[in-house]
């Protein structure tokens, strides 16, 4: 069960009461460091995003975020029915041109060309089943020109705490 506390919080703007056992913590708190992309992540305006305010994140986006921000692997995170993209610096060079317009944006947005090939294994992980990939060949126009690409990834579902999956974690080379 959830606590409402009724009690108000100096420094809450809104003078609302808060639901949870502690008040919001600031963006440069709940996700330190994370370099250019952990930056990008604290400045974004999420009521834009289809995450809507970090306040309503669930506890598994904001861990994998955290965790996510500070590793050195290129890492990314593809969030609900949009699959909206969060990486990291490492992911970022990947990117090539497209960062860091591509941050919180959907995923096919970004990479329309790979949407056939790994739009059908995104589709298979949301369906419950984990995806590893030693050498899979990519075009991608990530500099403005067709490009071949090789990536070992691993793609993992996230739990949605309800049964479901709500996105998917990968980590990549």
């Amino acid at each position: 069960m959830q606590r409402v506390a009724t009690d108000m919080v100096v420094g809450n703007i809104s003078k609302e009461p808060f639901v949870g056992s502690r008040p919001p913590r600031p963006m440069h708190d709940r996700f330190p460091g994370g370099g250019e992309t952990g930056d990008l992540l604290r400045a974004q305006d999420w009521s834009r995003t289809p995450l809507g305010h970090p306040d309503a994140w669930p506890h598994a986006l904001t861990t994998l975020l955290q965790v996510m921000l500070n590793a050195g692997q290129p890492m990314f995170i593809a969030w609900g029915p949009q699959r909206t993209l969060l990486y990291n610096d490492g992911y970022s060079e990947m990117l090539g041109s497209q960062h860091p317009e591509a941050f919180a944006m959907p995923f096919f947005e970004t990479w329309p060309e790979v949407r056939e090939t790994v739009g059908s294994l995104m589709d298979r992980v949301f369906e419950g089943a984990p995806i590893h990939m030693d050498d899979l060949t990519l075009t991608l126009h990530r500099n403005g020109y067709p490009e071949e690409t090789h990536f070992a990834f691993s793609y993992t579902q996230v739990p949605d705490g309800d049964g479901g999956i709500a996105g998917l974690f990968c980590a990549c080379t």
